[in-house]
C-alpha cells in the first residue's frame, strides 16, 4: 500500500497539486521540493558560501581537490610534513562529532596517530572509519589543511614505540614508553579529498 502511493505520488504535478486534484503525499512531496530548493538556493551562487551569511572574495574562496592518488595540495604539504598539532574529527555512536588535538606522522600517503584502544577515539573509527583532520598554520593562521579520509588499518603498538618517535617528532623525551603502551595501537588514514586556503 505504502509503496503504492509512493509510486503514485512520484507521478503527480505541480499542477495537481495546486489544483488538489492529488493526494495530501504529492502535496506534501511538492512543498518538501519547494523548501529544498530555497534551501539550496544559496548553493547555486558562486561567491557565496551559507555560512552564516559569510561571504568570501574570489581570492579568499577555499579550494576543495576531488579524491585522487595524491589530494593534498603541493602548497600545503609543509602543514603535514612540520610537527604541527592537528585536530582529528571522528564520529561518535550517536552520530556527533568528536575533535581532539593529536600529533600525527606523515608518510607521503598515509596519516598516522597513537592512541590506547580503550579510548572512545579508538571505539568511534573502529565502528565508522570516516575521519577528517585539520592543521592550521601558526604563521599564517589564516591558512589552513582539511583532509578528509578513512582510517584503513588500526595496528597494535605494545611497545609504544610509533607513540616514542612522535614524541621526539614533537621534541618531547618522556624517558621511555608510555606507561599505557600495553594499549597503545596506530591508526592509520588515507586522505580522499582537501580543501584549504
Amino acid at each position: 500500500m505504502a509503496v503504492a502511493r509512493l509510486r503514485s505520488s512520484a507521478r503527480c504535478t505541480f499542477d495537481d497539486a495546486v489544483s488538489g486534484r492529488s493526494s495530501s503525499t504529492c502535496h506534501g512531496l511538492v512543498q518538501f521540493g519547494h523548501r529544498l530548493r530555497r534551501q539550496l538556493a544559496p548553493l547555486q551562487h558562486p561567491s557565496c558560501i551559507p555560512v552564516a551569511g559569510l561571504r568570501w572574495s574570489a581570492l579568499e574562496r577555499p579550494t576543495v581537490a576531488a579524491m585522487s592518488d595524491d589530494p593534498v595540495p603541493a602548497g600545503h604539504r609543509d602543514l603535514l610534513e612540520r610537527p604541527l598539532f592537528c585536530h582529528l574529527a571522528t564520529l561518535r555512536p550517536d552520530g556527533s562529532p568528536q575533535a581532539n588535538p593529536m600529533w600525527f606522522a606523515w608518510d607521503g600517503t598515509h596519516l598516522r596517530f597513537t592512541t590506547t584502544s580503550t579510548r572512545q577515539k579508538h571505539r568511534n573509527v573502529s565502528a565508522d572509519p570516516r575521519v577528517s583532520i585539520s592543521i592550521n598554520d601558526p604563521d599564517q593562521p589564516y591558512r589552513y589543511l582539511e583532509l578528509r579520509g578513512r582510517v584503513t588499518a588500526i595496528e597494535p603498538d605494545p611497545e609504544g614505540t610509533f607513540f616514542t618517535e612522535l614524541a621526539a617528532r614533537y621534541g618531547r623525551d618522556l624517558g621511555g614508553p608510555p606507561g599505557d603502551a600495553a594499549d597503545r595501537v596506530v591508526l592509520v588514514v588515507r586522505p580522499e579529498t582537501a580543501s584549504s586556503q
